[in-house]
């Protein structure tokens, strides 16, 4: 059974063509699946790292401060 824009189909009733664009759009539907998940996985990354930024210039204002109070 496929189903396509919410109406169904029987694979016996599928001519040779149809069974290859439905092969298509199963491959097409894996592919943007992986992508949107590649997607979440950068935009988890990014956000790490943007944290990390930030931690690293608050770690460096503190030793400036540190280094003005010794002088």
């Amino acid at each position: 059974m496929i189903t396509l824009d919410g109406k169904e189909y029987k694979e016996e009733d599928l001519s040779k063509e149809q069974k290859q664009i439905a092969q298509i759009l199963v491959s097409l539907a894996n592919q943007k699946s992986s992508v949107q998940l590649q997607f979440e996985q950068l935009n988890i990354l990014t956000d790490h790292y943007i944290q990390k930024f930030k931690d690293s210039e608050e770690k460096s204002e503190e030793k400036s401060e540190e280094k003005s109070e010794e002088k």
